[in-house]
């Protein structure tokens, strides 16, 4: 053994370089690497849950957390439960893929409206689940809606104007919505209360301007001003389901001052249960009357016009035909007559909606929309809903990519509905995606290496002999929504079918696993497989001890055997070894030829074989095969080697 010769400060050298590496290697891009951030941000549960006629409002208050930057919500679906039945929990049903909010604030209030059609009988979970910026997740308490629980009334408990009676009168849960209320000259102001009826757990809204909806919206009041000489109100009730939704309209009218003893004091339409007020100017001349009524009322064949007045009568009182302007007379107290011009038009549409989706909600990629089941509801100046036809609508829809908010635009065609007016509703385009983000087995690398949704589907791995399973993890392209599906015995798919894990038993010194991944539109499948062999044993049956291969020089673990006819490595002795006495035969093959005999060095229970670079003229995919014989029974193995030429 040769001697070396150490300087006596060499130690303390090396202390003070060992230093510097050290220092060095806790670098990265000439930073220090802090520690990873493994803190959580805090949970969030949902504060509120609203059923929506077209799924359900979630609410929440984001984290404190300055590195706060996401939200997942979970979805889980389960049947109710039957009678005699236990509750169902989040385990029982299934999930749907979560929905990711990215950007968000710490500290301010969430809210998400989520589209989702309701089954009767059903139960649904939901769960938010905190992100910070280094991935950190938490998840918060499920929070439970039964929908066959909750409440379908949407009415109102009391619909009061201080000091006044309405006409009709109010009476709690009738059928109607259409009040109206008519004030003497004086008055300057009305004070209008609404609360939902008692238990039923409704919700209030408003757009009304001095209308103010309590902070738990089980009621509403404000001061209506009568400065114009009218005002108006609108109280909408949702049932606590959110299946049902009733408007209470309040239409108030200041009578018209009038001089000279006689002249109209109010001049009105009552159609379809609603009434529409004149605008009167009682000015010595020339006096007039203006009225607005509904965006598409037939000005031809209103009803007859209810007056009110200081006189002796007036003329006509029939219906008249109002598509140009009329003359009504009024006789006065002195018999005098006196003339009002009455002019009526239709109102304008101040909006548009969509109140009923179509049918149909999601498409494939390329697809064109389909209209069918639509329904649009315009909303006129005198705030009156009105079924407009979609027929005279343009639809703007981008089906090109996927996604689970596609807008669809909604535009008037110009005539009859302005182009200025617009709305849009979501649809879904189904990803036609079907690749894998991830596939490996845990610790090892494939051959070829994967590469994240590439078009490679077909995998090897080679395993030492003392490796006897591998854990293989699979999941779909991020974002894409594909499915997996996978028949390998010990491949269990997650209930999302987004990813799936198991373990491959190489018992029988080698296993292959497939996966097969499905686009969220089910047109496209891809199939991907993995092969693993150990390229170090024979399994030979239970109680025998294995055939072990022994490569030298080996391998570096779980890689394919490399052969260099100009590098460091030209050949590499391969050997059998099996128990002595247990074998009657052994034979190999290279690439499926017989090569020839090898007793003269073949020793008692030890086979050698080598392997010489120069012998071979293409680079990869050899292929050893080896076989010995027990009892009769053959049993075979194969080492797979690559050669530089």
């Amino acid at each position: 053994m040769k001697k070396y010769f150490i300087p006596k400060y060499f130690s303390p050298l090396v202390c003070v370089l060992g230093l510097v590496l050290a220092l060095f290697g806790a670098c990265r891009g000439g930073f220090l690497t802090v520690n990873p951030d493994t803190q959580a941000p805090g949970a969030v549960d949902i504060t509120q849950v609203n059923k929506i006629p077209a799924g359900f409002d979630l609410h929440w208050i984001n984290p404190d957390d300055p590195d706060f930057t996401a939200m997942e919500i979970e979805i889980v679906i389960a049947p109710a439960a039957g009678d005699g039945e236990a509750p169902p929990t989040p385990m029982d049903g299934e999930a749907l893929a979560p929905i990711l909010l990215n950007g968000l604030l710490p500290g301010e209030q969430g809210a998400y409206t989520l589209a989702l059609t309701i089954s009767p009988d059903t139960v649904y979970f939901f769960r938010l689940v905190t992100l910070d910026k280094s991935g950190n997740r938490n998840a918060g308490e499920w929070k439970l809606v039964n929908v066959t629980e909750l409440n379908d009334t949407a009415t109102l408990g009391a619909f009061v104007v201080s000091g006044f009676s309405l006409n009709p009168a109010f009476v709690p849960e009738s059928a109607v919505r259409n009040y109206s209320l008519e004030v003497s000259s004086s008055v300057e102001s009305v004070a209008l209360n609404a609360s939902v009826t008692s238990g039923s757990n409704a919700r209030i809204s408003s757009s009304t301007e001095g209308i103010v909806v309590a902070s738990d919206a089980a009621s509403a009041s404000g001061t209506l001003s009568m400065a114009s000489g009218s005002a108006y109100a609108a109280v909408t009730v949702i049932s606590e389901d959110g299946e049902n939704l009733e408007t209470y309209t309040l239409s108030v009218i200041r009578k018209s001052a009038i001089s000279g003893g006689s002249g109209i004091e109010i001049f009105k339409f009552i159609i379809n249960g609603r009434t529409y007020y004149g605008m009167i100017n009682n000015a010595p001349s020339p006096k007039t009357i203006q009225v607005t009524v509904p965006y598409g009322a037939d000005l031809s064949g209103l009803p007859a016009p209810v007056v009110e007045y200081v006189g002796n009568g007036y003329s006509p009182t029939s219906q008249m035909d109002f598509t140009t302007s009329r003359t009504l007379v009024l006789t006065g107290l002195d018999n005098a007559q006196i003339p009002y011009q009455v002019t009526v038009t239709n109102a304008a549409l101040a909006s548009i909606a969509v109140t009923k989706n179509p049918d149909r909600t999601a498409y494939k990629i390329g697809e064109n929309l389909n209209t069918a089941g639509i329904e649009i509801t315009g909303t006129d100046t005198t705030e009156t809903p009105v079924i407009l036809d979609s027929g005279n609508f343009n639809y703007a829809f981008d089906s090109s990519a996927a996604g689970t908010a596609i807008p669809v635009t909604v535009r008037g065609k110009g005539s009859p509905i302005p182009a200025a007016l617009s709305t849009s509703f979501n649809v879904t385009v189904l990803n036609n995606t079907a690749t894998l983000g991830a596939f490996g087995a845990a610790g090892y690398p494939l051959t070829p290496p994967f590469i994240p949704d590439s078009s490679g589907r077909d995998y090897t791995l080679e395993v030492p002999s003392s490796v006897g399973s591998v854990t293989l993890n699979a999941l779909v392209t991020s974002g894409s929504n594909a499915r997996i599906s996978s028949s390998t015995e010990g491949i269990v798919v997650a209930s999302d079918a987004a990813s799936a894990s198991g373990t491959l038993s190489l018992a029988l010194g080698s296993a292959s696993a497939t996966v097969i991944v499905t686009s969220e539109d089910g047109e496209n499948h891809k199939t991907y497989t993995l092969t693993v062999t150990q390229w170090g044993s024979i399994s030979v049956g239970p109680g025998d001890e294995d055939i072990q291969i022994e490569i030298d020089p080996p391998p570096s673990s779980g890689q394919t055997l490399t052969l260099s006819k100009t590098g460091a490595v030209k050949t590499a002795l391969v050997k059998v070894r099996a128990p002595s006495g247990l074998y009657t035969s052994v034979g190999y093959k290279v690439n499926g030829n017989d090569p020839p005999p090898l007793s003269a060095v073949f020793a008692v229970g030890v086979w050698t074989i080598t392997l010489d670079a120069a012998d071979y003229s293409i680079r990869n995919g050899h292929e050893l095969t080896v076989q010995v014989v027990r009892d009769g029974i053959p049993y075979t193995t194969a080492l797979y080697f690559n050669v530089v030429l």
